[in-house]
């Protein structure tokens, strides 16, 4: 069975009234679904060690997913931020 691209992404307009929202990224003790890791927010541990050391001034960000533009704000030191 085939499955269209574009039908599987419009079936998740709607899905989360305002889109997507996880947790703040940015905040080091918030709230996240995903639980603690110790006394960081695992969503600021995800931050910290898969985004903070690759933007900077140079790079050029492509940002992808339904939200709330949560983890855009942890690329806005880059270059470009693309979505």
């Amino acid at each position: 069975m085939k499955i269209d691209l574009k039908d599987e992404l419009h079936s998740f307009n709607g899905l989360w009234k305002g889109g997507y929202f996880e947790g703040d990224p940015l905040d080091p003790m918030g709230v996240s679904g995903y639980g603690q890791l110790g006394f960081v927010n695992t969503l600021y541990a995800t931050y910290l060690r898969c985004i903070k050391p690759y933007i900077n001034a140079d790079t050029v960000a492509l940002e992808i997913g339904p939200g709330r533009r949560g983890w855009t704000k942890t690329m806005l030191s880059a270059k470009e931020i693309c979505d």
